[in-house]
């Protein structure tokens, strides 16, 4: 099976950055010199509990998967089970996340639905205007 995947080079590094778009990544570099997202797939970290049910991933990547990038469809290093730079960045979804259809109502369709379904009220529902405020 196939999953998403971000190019990469020979040397490990994003052909082309996926934020910014940059495509003239150095080659020695970890890091997109546009936009500072990471241009290289490495083990960032794993997760601990701050506060009771309160979770943060702490950087503390493995000596093993700093030696050398990760393939670019690693969500997980393969050394220690950390999530990758990768996948901390947002460039890779979750391996078994779906992708919604083309075809999935949004937001604004039915937005758009309900504008459309919208009749004003009759003046026969309004109570009478009363002219006499209290203030």
């Amino acid at each position: 099976m196939n999953h998403s995947s971000i190019p990469i080079d020979k040397s490990g590094r994003v052909i082309k950055c996926p934020i910014c778009g940059e495509d003239n990544v150095l080659a020695d570099s970890k890091l997109c010199h546009v936009c500072n997202s990471p241009s290289a797939n490495y083990c960032y970290g794993h997760e601990e509990e701050i506060a009771f049910n309160e979770w943060e991933y702490i950087p503390s990547p493995c000596p093993e998967g700093t030696a050398r990038p990760l393939p670019g469809n690693a969500r997980y290093c393969p050394y220690c089970g950390n999530i990758t730079t990768f996948y901390h960045a947002g460039y890779l979804k979750a391996w078994n996340y779906e992708e919604q259809d083309a075809e999935t109502v949004s937001d604004d369709d039915l937005f758009v639905e309900e504008l459309e379904d919208f009749r004003p009220l009759d003046d026969a529902v309004l109570p009478p205007l009363d002219n006499a405020l209290p203030f």
